[in-house]
């Protein structure tokens, strides 16, 4: 009876301890299976003909990009001088007078073609954004008209020099920048010379008129303003290129100045070679304005500071 007892007794603790070591082991299960898994290896993938870099994983994914210095804009950002050199060539647009084709009363549009050099110096208050000051010496004239029997050639021409300053702005775009400009200033005093080269027919008359003739006009300090548009791009370091179209228009007038003729034949009804100087203004001759304008194409070769 008691041994029965005993191994009653017995066989009831050994079920406990089992009961409670498998209890142990399911927890443990439990443990291990709740771990976190590791993260997934990073995969590189290297697209160099994109100029980006990406790093990728499973999730989230994580993307660097390499981009190109804007040297464009570094390159005017980063300046503050300028000073450039010009050389232009085009028409001048003001004040013409119609030049005899040949055949009496018939004439000829006087187109007057020439050119220029100039400088500009400038300083960048912006970005984007210059003040600039330009001179501008430009000389043209017209091509040449003749008549018959009296004239073997006629032409007119005209050189002045000119002084603005205005504002500059830069787009830059492409290999460079677009800029545009306005400005306002003087043109100096300056002249006009009407040249008649005589021909033949008039050596012949009883007071032989022989040579060449010319009418010299003189105008005072003239007003007006410039307008550029174009493009510039860098050439090498600092040194740049640019080609612009230009327009300028400016008026001027010869109160309190003269016309100078010599060997000059105003009337060719009745000719006969004048010399003289005619005073305008008041007291004198009617005086006159004269529009100075020119439409160019400019090339300039710069550096900046």
């Amino acid at each position: 009876m008691h041994v029965t007892h005993r191994l009653i007794a017995l066989t009831a603790v050994c079920g406990l301890c089992l009961g409670a070591e498998t209890a142990r082991a399911q927890e443990a299960e439990i443990d291990v299976d709740m771990e976190a898994p590791p993260p997934p290896a990073a995969t590189p993938y290297d697209d160099r003909d994109q100029g980006v870099v990406v790093v990728r994983q499973e999730a989230p994914t994580t993307r660097v990009e390499v981009e190109d210095v804007d040297t464009n804009d570094a390159f005017y950002r980063d300046s503050i001088f300028f000073i450039e050199a010009s050389a232009a060539t085009g028409v001048q647009l003001g004040d013409t007078e119609y030049l005899p084709s040949g055949t009496p009363g018939d004439w000829q549009f006087p187109l007057v073609y020439g050119f220029g050099v100039g400088g500009t110096a400038g300083v960048m208050v912006g970005d984007q954004i210059a003040l600039v000051g330009t001179y501008m010496y430009q000389r043209a004239q017209t091509r040449d008209g003749e008549l018959d029997g009296a004239l073997t050639n006629v032409e007119g021409r005209i050189d002045y020099h000119t002084a603005l300053g205005g504002v500059r702005l830069y787009v830059p775009t492409g290999f460079g920048a677009f800029r545009g400009e306005v400005a306002v200033g003087v043109v100096f005093p300056h002249e006009t010379v009407l040249q008649l080269d005589y021909g033949p027919g008039l050596a012949l008359l009883p007071q032989p008129i022989t040579g060449s003739g010319f009418r010299t006009s003189n105008f005072s300090v003239g007003f007006g303003g410039q307008a550029r548009i174009g493009y510039e791009i860098p050439i090498a370091g600092p040194v740049y290129a640019a080609l612009d179209v230009q327009l300028q228009v400016f008026q001027a007038e010869n109160s309190g100045e003269t016309t100078e003729l010599e060997n000059f034949v105003v009337d060719f009804e009745a000719p006969r070679p004048v010399n003289a100087t005619i005073l305008h203004g008041d007291g004198a001759e009617r005086p006159e304005t004269r529009g100075v304008s020119s439409g160019l194409g400019v090339l300039s070769v710069g550096v900046r500071l």
